[in-house]
């Protein structure tokens, strides 16, 4: 498989972090290659799965995927994968934890978890993952939501760009209307940041679609604290 490039490597002061889990019996866990490589610091345990199953991701997974929660379900382990990357010249750790996760998927496992997406993943989808990744995808690796307001508006926000180090993107207060052209515009940065840019705060952007400019605040929060679990940047409108 290619090495997925940086082409930017801005320097920042945040550093990647993963975490996955795969769901699978012991006999995944004994026909996992010991050899297999993974980024330099990061650990790999196995957990009773019942831990997983709560919470908002697994309501929503048992709501709109039965039949892959009932796989779920009947797998007694999680396999957990994590840790922060101190030093990188390339995006080779995230492949090297998803080819990890794959291994364990081909012995058996039924499932893998993005912790930091809050996503869900068949086996199967997984693997065909693994199979399309010679060309870095960030879309695989990111999500982007529109949540409704109270006002009728909606809230656009990223998860997932704490993987590479980068925050999260926000925008509040966007019309129905408007949510496919601001999620156009959050694609440019979730791309950029993916690959090692830095956006540049209190620079006005504009692009087709938009009535708008926003403008980017200075990255803020904490890792450590909810709904992100990550810094972020909020996007501004600005007349």
């Amino acid at each position: 498989m290619a090495v997925w490039t940086l082409h930017h490597r801005v320097p920042f002061g945040q550093k990647p972090h993963l975490y996955f889990a795969a769901f699978c019996d012991q006999g995944a866990v004994d026909q996992l290659d010991e050899g297999i490589p993974f980024p330099e610091g990061f650990e790999i345990a196995s957990m009773d799965a019942a831990h997983f199953r709560s919470g908002e991701a697994w309501e929503k997974l048992c709501a709109e995927r039965p039949e892959l929660a009932g796989k779920v379900e009947a797998s007694p382990l999680a396999v957990v994968m994590h840790g922060t990357v101190e030093r990188h010249e390339s995006l080779d750790y995230l492949r090297e934890t998803i080819d990890v996760m794959a291994s364990l998927v081909e012995h058996g496992a039924s499932a893998v978890f993005d912790a930091l997406t809050m996503t869900w993943w068949s086996g199967h989808d997984w693997l065909t993952l693994i199979s399309e990744g010679a060309i870095f995808n960030p879309f695989d690796h990111v999500v982007t939501l529109a949540q409704p307001e109270s006002t009728g508006s909606f809230w656009v926000h990223t998860k997932g760009l704490r993987k590479f180090g980068r925050p999260d993107l926000a925008v509040g207060g966007v019309a129905e209307a408007d949510v496919a052209a601001v999620k156009k515009m959050l694609d440019r940065f979730i791309n950029f940041q993916a690959l090692g840019g830095i956006i540049e705060f209190d620079r006005d952007v504009s692009m087709d679609g938009l009535d708008a400019t926003y403008r980017p605040t200075v990255p803020r929060g904490s890792v450590e604290s909810a709904p992100y679990f990550n810094t972020f940047i909020e996007l501004k409108r600005h007349p």
